[in-house]
């Protein structure tokens, strides 16, 4: 949260009656769909997060005032410590945005790593702080609730996980030492070793489609065999 509120992560789940087939895993309007957690020497570390939401989102708190929303606390990530900068920041309908250790160039990673012009670069002064773990973590994407008065510590503001990958370096993910790992399919649960791949591009595509348009075939192929793909016993 912003201006030294404290706040508290939460989940909420929906009870359901007994017997009742669960429903699908929730995937929200955006998504962590690139990372570069282990880069070559000289390469830089990098985030990438896709509005898959097909409208524009607000990365702030947009609960109406009039019951309890406070649009100064802006959206943040964990694992890192960032929040997304501005005063009332948005992301438009399928734009994607990369950020990097605070103290890094934009423009210097922009021309390293071939990042389009217009794509937005929280770094510089923006960008996170401390550093992804090469070992592998947990990295979330959090959206701030509307503020709560709690006895005995005062304002809390609840932070709701909207995405959260536990990326590692271990057999069941793809390779991440010295490349990006890339989501296959945005809109699909994000926490599974399944839906990621390493990128077919040195480096990675921080701001551009996924080298994954294909990766799930190639996944696949890997994996299946003609008969199995097709629905075959």
């Amino acid at each position: 949260a912003q201006s030294g509120i404290p706040s508290l992560e939460i989940n909420r789940f929906e009870a359901f009656p007994q017997g009742m087939v669960n429903s699908d895993l929730r995937v929200e309007g955006a998504v962590i769909s690139e990372i570069l957690y282990d880069p070559p020497p000289g390469g830089i570390e990098f985030v990438e997060i896709t509005n898959i939401s097909g409208a524009t989102l607000a990365l702030y708190d947009d609960t109406p005032a009039g019951i309890g929303g406070d649009p100064g606390n802006n959206w943040v990530m964990d694992g890192v410590d960032f929040v997304f900068p501005g005063n009332q920041p948005t992301l438009a309908p399928d734009e994607r945005v990369v950020v990097i250790p605070q103290g890094v160039s934009g423009d210097a990673f922009r021309n390293q790593y071939g990042v389009p012009a217009g794509v937005r670069i929280f770094g510089d002064d923006d960008g996170f702080v401390g550093a992804l773990n090469n070992g592998g973590e947990e990295l979330a994407l959090l959206r701030p609730d509307k503020p709560d008065q709690v006895p005995g510590q005062g304002i809390i503001v609840p932070m709701i996980a909207v995405d959260v990958v536990t990326y590692d370096n271990d057999a069941l993910w793809p390779l991440g030492e010295g490349n990006s790992i890339e989501r296959i399919n945005e809109p699909a649960f994000g926490d599974d070793p399944v839906n990621w791949q390493t990128s077919f591009s040195d480096g990675g595509t921080p701001g551009k489609p996924n080298s994954g348009a294909t990766g799930y075939q190639n996944w696949a192929a890997g994996e299946f065999t003609d008969q199995e793909l097709a629905g075959g016993a």
